[in-house]
């Protein structure tokens, strides 16, 4: 009679051919062999039938895994099957590697696949023999509280460790040598050696053990610091012994975890440098990374072989979550993952497949896929191309991942920097056109105020000054997405705004606007220039959508944005503006160029309406989107950060220039404006010297004061190439005169000055190309010496 006749040993095993085999050998040597096809299965077996004498398991399955199958049978809630012997097979795992696995799951032994039938036997027998003790993990618990040490050292023996203590540094330092632990559960306060030195100390050498670090001190700043010295986890006290082991446990577990991904990457490193050997064990190959693949099955990606006729096989369902096709689909070959690629992207993906069978067989490819549901996504695809022995691709192994977001972002980014670089261009454009505007329009508003003119030619020179307005809204559209568009923000309310702007668009249109606007709209921190330009353009546009008429819809509303990944906007309030036509709608193609520079599909446009109202928009630190279905129609959305405080009273206009006495001094490098503005001052009463730069500016100053009849205010143009600027300029005459009185002009405010000037030194600001009834306005109440800053923007 055999000595194991009678003896029962369960075999684990999802792979029924597998479960079959394993059963087959075992019975030979008269066992009774029970067999389950899951973890689950096997524990309401032993539940039911109790425990067997003896467990073989594999270590890769669906549901509870052979990790956590072993670490149940350990824990005490299976306390009857604590000392169940436990033999562990898989192909993963050899030599070292195998009996650090063996450690890591509290088994008695580990069996590589594939073994001979006779190696599996003398397994179980050893098992059955008792000639191989169940391994227990080490815990070393460093705490200076007997009591507690004590308990801690009790409570992790309950669940299977072998628990030693130590209650200074000193003797945790030589306790740690004797046992090499593989978890250490370390008081930060000690009254000998700090935590961070033993910390370090642990962490020396090969074998560091998990770390655990135990404190009653509720810094969060020390908290961070264990963990960038190494530490595993932090744990305050007072705590629960058993939520600690459980702490352990799940350290213990990530540490193991990370020592099997170092194993396998040492095992695809080697598995390359012998390509030739590989060819001749495919099926072992095949084996092993099915293994792999089932360890990172919570990777964000599809797992996936392909084969040369563009058919895949997936290995779970989060194929079925990406594309809305279930993975019995595409096993049946009802459908091929070529067919879900859309056609203009299949060429680009065949070539980088050529391309990678002429080199190392490794590739990257990026293409968009239409879902069931008829979405459109972005996938990348990275992959290994497996070959036969005659050199044809037997298949090709890899990862699906959904880059879609990333993809959004890129663009979005590329449409910001196409923006920037062209804001860069427009800007000195808009700088130059200004300097030649303000020149034009202050030539212009002298002339009409010259005696006895014929009233023919004052309609003329009217409508040159509109030209010049006109001009100057064309110039601010180029400045709005330069750099030097910074918006001159003021809070204002949003529904006069609106309704002014629907009434300039439409004006004269076949098209008419409903109006849907909240009573309680927040108030807005905005440039009402520069939004009611953002507004218009998009009116403008949804006109045009419409050329035989229609209604466009506009409406307002108070929102809250919580957290969210679809608006790259901060969480908090805004005031959401959605202007909607009836037109032929945007094709998707179009979508996404929607708001680049000088991109229209329009016979007579100039590409540059929406991508200024984007860029007004971003610079408000809000956000502009559009949506839009081919035959009904587009939705432009605005959100807009809520202002904290009501907008403040509109000042009285004022009609007639302001006229006054003193002395002036202008400094600016253009001639034309230098001339213009002298005229333009002289007409009001005052006297004014010029100077093309901030030197000249510093020598006629000097000079001035000596000779006894100072300026009573300086006009500085910001910008001069080559020379002194203005803010220089400020810094030097403040020297001459802390007193002075200064107002900055510019057509490209890059800069901070023009929109905090008063922060710079400067009492009032005057924004290129300026009329002569805002000139004298700003002057004459810097020389009042009005205790708040003034400024001016243009068409005021």
């Amino acid at each position: 009679m055999n000595r194991y006749d009678g003896k029962t040993v369960l075999v684990v095993n999802d792979d029924p051919t597998q479960l079959r085999l394993l059963a087959a050998i075992l019975e030979k040597d008269g066992l009774r062999v029970l067999s389950c096809e899951s973890a689950e299965a096997g524990l309401a077996l032993m539940r039911a039938e109790g425990a067997p004498d003896a467990l073989v398991t594999d270590l890769h399955m669906p549901g509870i895994d052979g990790w956590r199958f072993c670490r149940l049978l350990r824990s005490p809630e299976y306390a009857a099957l604590n000392e169940l012997p436990i033999l562990v097979v898989s192909a993963t795992f050899a030599g070292d590697h195998a009996r650090e696995v063996t450690r890591d799951l509290g088994a008695n032994a580990f069996l590589s696949l594939p073994c001979q039938a006779s190696e599996l036997r003398r397994c179980v027998q050893a098992l059955l023999a008792g000639i191989n003790p169940r391994v227990h993990p080490t815990v070393l618990i460093v705490e200076d509280s007997p009591t507690l040490a004590l308990l801690l050292e009790r409570t992790f023996r309950e669940h299977g460790y072998l628990a030693a203590s130590a209650l200074n540094g000193y003797e945790g330092r030589r306790r740690f040598q004797e046992l090499s632990p593989e978890l250490v559960i370390l008081d930060y306060h000690l009254p000998d050696i700090s935590g961070d030195q033993l910390l370090c100390d642990f962490n020396q050498g090969a074998g560091r053990p998990a770390v655990i670090i135990i404190t009653a001190d509720a810094n969060l700043t020390l908290a961070n610091r264990f963990l960038t010295l190494g530490a595993n986890a932090y744990l305050r006290k007072p705590f629960d012994p058993r939520y600690l082991v459980e702490l352990g446990d799940k350290v213990r577990r990530e540490r193991a975890l990370l020592r099997v991904e170092d194993i396998l990457e040492t095992r695809t490193r080697e598995l390359r440098e012998s390509h030739a050997k590989l060819q001749e064990s495919e099926a072992k190959l095949r084996e092993s990374e099915e293994n792999y693949r089932l360890l990172v099955a919570n990777l964000p990606a599809v797992v996936f072989t392909g084969y040369a006729d563009c058919s895949m096989d997936f290995y779970d369902d989060k194929i079925e979550a990406l594309t809305a096709y279930t993975r019995e689909e595409f096993s049946s070959r009802r459908l091929k993952w070529g067919e879900v690629i859309l056609p203009e992207d299949r060429p680009g993906a065949r070539q980088v497949l050529i391309q990678a069978l002429k080199g190392d067989k490794h590739y990257v490819r990026e293409y968009r896929i239409r879902t069931r549901s008829g979405n459109i996504l972005w996938i990348q695809e990275r992959s290994q191309i497996i070959l036969r022995a005659d050199g044809e691709i037997a298949f090709v192994r890899g990862l699906l991942f959904d880059v879609s977001e990333r993809k959004r972002l890129e663009e979005e980014r590329l449409k910001l920097d196409k923006l920037e670089s062209l804001g860069v261009l427009a800007g000195g454009i808009a700088h130059d056109f200004n300097n030649l505007l303000t020149a034009m329009l202050g030539n212009v508003n002298l002339a009409k105020l010259a005696p006895g003119l014929p009233k023919s030619l004052k309609e003329c020179l009217s409508g040159a000054e509109q030209a010049c307005l006109r001009a100057q809204a064309l110039s601010q559209q180029l400045l709005t997405f330069a750099q030097g568009g910074a918006p001159l923000k003021k809070i204002a309310s949003l529904f006069p705004l609106i309704q002014e702007a629907v009434n300039l668009a439409l004006a004269g249109s076949r098209c008419g606007a409903q109006l849907s606007l909240s009573e309680e709209l927040w108030p807005v921190e905005v440039d009402s220039g520069q939004l009611s330009q953002a507004l218009h353009n998009i009116l403008i546009n949804a006109d045009q959508a419409m050329p035989n008429g229609g209604v466009i819809m506009v409406a307002a509303e108070n929102v809250m944005l919580a957290d969210q990944k679809e608006l790259p906007l901060l969480p908090g309030p805004y005031v959401k503006i959605a202007i909607s036509d009836q037109g032929t709608g945007i094709d998707s193609k179009y979508l996404g160029k929607i708001f680049d520079p000088y991109f229209t599909t329009k016979v007579k446009g100039s590409g540059l309406g929406l991508a200024t109202a984007f860029s007004i928009v971003k610079k408000h630190g809000g956000h502009l989107t559009v949506e839009s279905t081919p035959g009904e129609g587009a939705t432009f959305t605005l959100y807009l950060p809520a202002a904290q405080k009501p907008p403040a009273p509109e000042p009285e206009p004022v009609a007639e220039p302001a006229t006054g006495q003193g002395k002036i001094l202008v400094m600016d490098d253009e001639p034309l404006v230098l001339e213009v503005a002298g005229r333009m001052l002289n007409h009001l009463g005052y006297e004014v010297e010029e100077a093309p730069d901030g030197a000249a500016a510093l020598e006629k100053y000097r000079r001035a004061q000596t000779e006894g009849r100072p300026f009573d205010a300086v006009i500085l143009d910001l910008t001069v190439p080559g020379g002194l600027g203005g803010q220089e300029t400020l810094e030097k005459l403040r020297g001459l005169d802390p007193q002075i009185k200064a107002l900055v002009s510019s057509g490209y405010a890059d800069n901070l000055v023009m929109t905090r000037f008063a922060d710079h030194g400067f009492q009032g600001v005057i924004k290129k190309p300026y009329r002569l009834t805002d000139f004298s306005q700003v002057l004459n109440r810097v020389l009042k010496s009005q205790p708040e800053a003034v400024s001016h923007e243009p068409g005021s």
